[in-house]
């Protein structure tokens, strides 16, 4: 897919194959419009992986881990992606041939809108958390792997300057990390007790929990084999 994003023809596949909107083929395509692109794609498969296996409708068996890992390693295309992304559209309410917005001036469109009674609420609460306290950017700067150098940190930065402005800064997002780590304590420093705190072994949040040491003294700390993030 990286490969195929810097052509034209190559990103007209692409619009093609994942059934997308017009912003990888206008006269004009951004670095974010690509890096959008490879985050909304991989966004789908995330959802997979954080849901795989709970107690509800199709993730119990179908919108699994197993089924993913199974359709990609047997039949390795683009289309098994969007066969996987139709069926997360599918257990959505969505067509599964639903076209997909990739455009990053649409998502900032979006993100922008500071009411709080709309449907980006939610959604630009939590990157404003991202931007402002966690600094939780899902980069894939690894030169392996699917999605392989196409998410680095300068963009997930970008998208907290254009939404918010530009005082967030690396400077300033690495400064308001600290502050929370140290309010919180962060995994390692802890210092609530008496409280449950679960672990999934396939769950990625995972490896920002507690799992031992001194933030697990005087608390719950219970590892559950095989279980994901919404089990």
């Amino acid at each position: 897919m990286r490969q195929m994003s810097t052509t034209l023809e190559g990103r007209r596949e692409l619009v093609k194959i994942f059934r997308l909107d017009d912003s990888l083929i206008r006269p004009t395509v951004s670095e974010k419009d690509i890096a959008n692109f490879f985050l909304v794609i991989s966004n789908y498969l995330s959802f997979i992986v954080m849901h795989s296996g709970i107690n509800v409708k199709d993730h119990r068996d179908l919108l699994t881990l197993d089924v993913m890992c199974d359709k990609l390693i047997h039949s390795p295309s683009l289309e098994s992606i969007r066969e996987l992304i139709g069926m997360v559209m599918t257990s959505q309410g969505k067509s599964s041939h639903s076209a997909i917005d990739i455009g990053y001036n649409n998502f900032l469109d979006f993100m922008r809108d500071e009411r709080w009674n709309t449907r980006n609420a939610q959604p630009r609460a939590w990157l404003y958390q991202n931007c402002h306290e966690f600094g939780h950017f899902r980069t894939s700067e690894e030169i392996n792997g699917l999605f392989a150098g196409t998410l680095p940190l300068s963009f997930f930065l970008a998208r907290c300057t254009d939404v918010f402005g530009n005082h967030f800064s690396l400077e300033d997002t690495e400064n308001r990390i600290a502050e929370t780590n140290e309010y919180f304590g962060g995994n390692k420093n802890f210092q609530g007790t008496d409280v449950i705190l679960s672990n999934g072994s396939d769950d990625p949040w995972t490896l920002l929990g507690v799992t031992d040491g001194p933030s697990a003294i005087n608390n719950y700390i219970i590892g559950i084999d095989g279980f994901f993030h919404f089990d």
